[in-house]
């Protein structure tokens, strides 16, 4: 099911215009890119099999080269509804037809949390719609079964309410008053555990750094525009090339002992790169391979 369901998701992907790297097993699934739009996306049967350490290392990554990280899924326990957006770990978390509605600009609304399925009202357009409908605070209290002060509520300041009464709020404006939630906005930044060496290394250089154990990378480090994805060690990952010419990012290989054999990879020893004083020195260095 899970081979079928990434198979659709590539289609889907290529033909909405994105260049797609699909990656081994162990890793998130794919990364995806259109224009500046850049995907992360991990593809489950059940959600709910996701580790927290990968959900977490995708939302890092996908937050300092701002990405969207996406979990694609069948199910969650029970199959998930179409229209709505699930949460685990912190990634968001969709069906493959909403994923699909949301790449033709039909954002869902409603999520899923812990008080249920909830959907958030835009203030600002349903004071709109009242004025223009004519619709007194009496007039909606009665309709939606809520006191007027909280119609009132609704109308100046964003709120969170039921699907219940979403549904009878959708019954007398449409989908126009309900805040989207938009799937591919970046994920955001958690604090960082202990970093390795090499990661402290490009922070004192000015850069942020995220470690990786569960990607085709070992730091992907940030400074301004410049993305610098990283294997730390002797055997560098065959996917490094193609991500970072995907994501438009430079690469760099820190060895131990052995330098890789394909000369057009810039690689430095661990010794090194820990020696640079500047973030400068090292653009420079990379800059030769170009």
């Amino acid at each position: 099911m899970k081979g079928q369901l990434a198979d659709r998701l590539g289609i889907i992907l290529l033909k909405s215009g994105f260049a797609v790297k699909c990656l081994p097993r162990r890793w998130f699934d794919i990364v995806a890119r259109r224009g500046d739009s850049i995907l992360i996306i991990k593809v489950l049967n059940d959600a709910n099999s996701i580790s927290f350490e990968l959900a977490r290392e995708m939302s890092r990554i996908a937050s300092l080269i701002s990405a969207a990280p996406l979990i694609i899924a069948e199910k969650a326990g029970s199959f998930l509804d179409d229209g709505v957006v699930y949460l685990r770990f912190g990634v968001r978390t969709i069906s493959i037809r909403t994923f699909e509605d949301c790449i033709n600009n039909r954002l869902p609304f409603v999520t899923s949390n812990q008080s249920g399925l909830t959907a958030s009202i835009d203030a600002r357009r349903l004071a709109e719609e009242m004025a223009a409908q004519g619709y007194s605070l009496t007039y909606l209290s009665g309709r939606v079964g809520v006191s007027k002060q909280m119609i009132a509520r609704y109308r100046v300041e964003k709120s969170e309410i039921s699907i219940k009464k979403a549904h009878m709020m959708q019954r007398i404006f449409g989908d126009r008053i309900f805040e989207r939630v938009d799937i591919f906005s970046s994920g955001e930044e958690t604090p960082l555990e202990k970093q390795s060496v090499e990661a402290l290394k490009y922070e004192s250089l000015g850069f942020k750094a995220v470690d990786a154990k569960k990607a085709p990378f070992d730091i992907v480090a940030k400074k301004g525009r410049e993305i610098i994805f990283t294997d730390v060690g002797d055997n560098p990952h065959p996917e490094l090339e193609s991500i970072t010419r995907l994501i438009d990012a430079e690469k760099l290989v820190i060895f131990d002992r052995k330098k890789p054999s394909d000369r057009s990879i810039p690689n430095i020893s661990r010794e090194e790169f820990l020696d640079l004083d500047t973030a400068n020195e090292l653009i420079k260095f990379l800059r030769e391979f170009e």
